[in-house]
């Protein structure tokens, strides 16, 4: 049986809607969070703090300092009881359309709820090798809910978890995620560790790869409608798949990194990482950990390379 999904589409007021929808479950006594994806907005962890939310790291303990600006946050729609109302405009304004924020609803406290995530941070394969489960991330989030059997989404959504909402793939509409059955304790034998099947692990590597190029395809012909119209789709999704491969050999970690990368290719040329002395300097520089920071640079400098030839 598959997983309920259920579809609410916002149409062209997307902000106001998405607000509405969710104050509206909150005002039926419906308590809200989110799980949201510092690796993809290193900002998400001081902007946090800066509102005063109630958030805590999945990677709390040790890693937590070392990890501060990538790490997974849960945080609360709500503080101190009342609605947090500029917390919801900022999510809804800087981490919707980016794909770096999961709601979902649940009675239970934050720390309860930290953990029972932490439970699956790590998973095992059908071979017993452990490997991080990157489920914070809503790609995977939003393509292992509907392949999970009744003993996985158990697993996931617990007691504690009643839906989780995500956008589509495309934005505009709010995917609402409902356990495929609620099962007693006396009825199933949770394992201690979650297991991710091999058709569920050969998905990830197939599907979503091809998902995301055909993203970056449809933002390349949209935006940059001159360089890529004279080329073709066909043409264009050969320097996407080379601009994926280059970018990951640089280390660049999120996706919209990687489409910023793809990005660079049509406005400098798909070897302008070769050809320009100062772009390669910047893709190899060590000091630079974060991808984000690298592809700030890159854009910064070209900018001021063309403020300069004006």
């Amino acid at each position: 049986m598959a997983l309920d999904i259920l579809k609410n589409h916002f149409g062209d007021s997307m902000q106001f809607n998405k607000e509405d929808f969710f104050l509206a479950r909150m005002d039926e006594g419906k308590q809200i969070y989110a799980i949201l994806n510092a690796a993809a907005n290193p900002e998400i962890p001081r902007k946090l703090w800066w509102l005063n939310a109630e958030y805590v790291s999945l990677y709390k303990g040790d890693p937590e300092e070392k990890y501060v600006d990538i790490a997974p946050y849960i945080v609360s729609f709500s503080i101190n009881g009342e609605k947090h109302e500029a917390l919801m405009e900022w999510i809804f304004k800087e981490c919707w359309g980016r794909e770096n924020a999961v709601f979902f609803e649940s009675n239970s406290d934050i720390h309860t709820l930290l953990r029972h995530f932490q439970r699956f941070t790590i998973v095992i394969d059908e071979s017993g090798k452990g490997m991080f489960f990157r489920f914070y991330d809503l790609r995977i989030l939003r393509a292992y809910l509907p392949l999970c059997s009744a003993s996985e989404s158990q697993y996931v959504f617990g007691s504690h978890i009643s839906c989780f909402f995500m956008e589509d793939e495309d934005g505009f509409e709010l995917l609402t995620f409902l356990p495929k059955e609620r099962l007693r304790e006396d009825e199933i034998a949770l394992p201690k560790m979650l297991t991710i099947r091999k058709e569920q692990i050969d998905f990830f590597k197939e599907k979503m790869p091809r998902k995301f190029a055909k993203r970056v395809l449809n933002h390349l012909m949209d935006v940059f409608p001159d360089q890529c119209e004279p080329l073709g789709e066909s043409k264009i999704s050969e320097i996407i798949w080379q601009g994926i491969d280059k970018a990951n050999g640089y280390h660049l970690s999120t996706e919209r990194d990687i489409a910023r990368y793809i990005d660079l290719m049509i406005l400098l040329g798909r070897d302008f990482d070769m050809a320009l002395p100062w772009a390669n300097n910047i893709l190899t520089d060590k000091n630079i950990k974060k991808s984000t920071v690298k592809l700030d640079e890159l854009f910064d400098y070209m900018k001021l390379r063309e403020k300069n030839n004006a």
